[in-house]
């Protein structure tokens, strides 16, 4: 699995959390506009306590309810799609906010509040093994 904590820029200084690229397997229900229940199965491109961006084959639109379930953990959340982004091969780029924020709906630990690459702990971050 790989794992990358973004680094923010000037536009995304209002962020609550700090985001982690990470993919996860989802899977998301809803109900479109004429009454239809859908299911698709889709991942994470990132995520943070607040919710996620996913890709998403079935068009929603912004304000829309959906239930999203962890694959892995069978854990299920009830969010809002609140940004509708770019397309790529057929699926939208969807940023879904989580009704109640949950660090550990998504398994994993995140940075605090005021980590930053700066940080000194970022520092001692190693990716060569250490020489004999």
């Amino acid at each position: 699995m790989r794992l990358a904590v973004s680094r923010p820029s000037k536009h995304l200084t209002r962020r609550r959390d700090h985001r982690v690229l990470l993919s996860i397997s989802i899977l998301v229900t809803g109900t479109r506009d004429d009454g239809q229940r859908f299911s698709e199965e889709s991942r994470t491109v990132v995520v943070n306590s607040h919710g996620a961006m996913i890709l998403l084959g079935e068009n929603v639109k912004a304000g829309q309810r959906l239930k999203v379930r962890h694959v892995l953990s069978g854990e299920t959340r009830e969010c809002t799609v609140i940004d509708l982004g770019a397309k790529r091969d057929n699926k939208r780029e969807v940023g879904i906010e989580l009704a109640e924020s949950s660090s550990q709906f998504w398994h994993v630990s995140f940075p605090p509040d005021d980590w930053s690459p700066h940080s000194p702990e970022a520092k001692q971050f190693c990716t060569k093994p250490p020489a004999r």
